[in-house]
């Protein structure tokens, strides 16, 4: 078979059928002394992940669709901790952290009237839930410029790769070390 009768052959059949036809590919292969394996056939099978058609792609079984409940409890928990950080998180730093130095230092507990340790448990769990984030966004699935959810964890990594791994990891740095490094520049 041609490399084009390859690509039709992988993209529309089932994956049993690609399996069988890689397999009789290979047993050729072996006869013919020629291991190689050609760039459409990988290209195929990277692409058989753009859409979901009820094939089993690479890792399809642990993408997070967008129509799953607990993803879309989960981009709930994200907004909300979204809203914190644009409103409350920025009223710490302005006016409880960096004080005038004529008012009294009050800490961020003691004007929420809580105490220490409840305030340090709220801070441990928000930095780890925008941890969490990054690696979910690793299995979230997205739709491509045709409307097909795409659930190729192969696909879905480069994309976010390629996108906002960049920024998420930077919002991730814990407030410590932000601290520390704007500590270093006299801020």
């Amino acid at each position: 078979m041609s490399g084009q009768g390859l690509g039709k052959a992988i993209s529309g059949s089932s994956a049993a059928h690609a399996a069988s036809y890689v397999g009789s590919s290979l047993s050729r292969s072996v006869h013919s002394r020629t291991f190689s394996v050609s760039p459409k056939f990988s290209d195929d099978i990277c692409k058989r992940g753009s859409g979901s058609h009820g094939q089993d792609h690479f890792g399809s079984r642990f993408a997070i669709r967008s129509n799953q409940l607990f993803r879309s409890i989960w981009e709930l928990i994200v907004v909300m901790l979204l809203l914190y950080t644009s409103t409350f998180f920025i009223f710490d730093i302005c006016f409880l952290e960096f004080h005038v130095p004529e008012l009294p230092v009050i800490k961020t507990h003691e004007w929420l009237n809580v105490s220490e340790g409840v305030w340090d448990a709220w801070v441990w769990i928000y930095d780890r839930l925008f941890w969490v984030d990054v690696v979910m966004n690793f299995l979230f699935t997205y739709k491509d410029k045709n409307g097909h959810e795409v659930d190729n964890l192969l696909l879905i990594g480069k994309r976010y790769m390629k996108t906002y791994v960049c920024i998420d990891l930077l919002a991730c740095i814990p407030e410590s070390v932000s601290r520390e490094v704007l500590g270093w520049f006299n801020i």
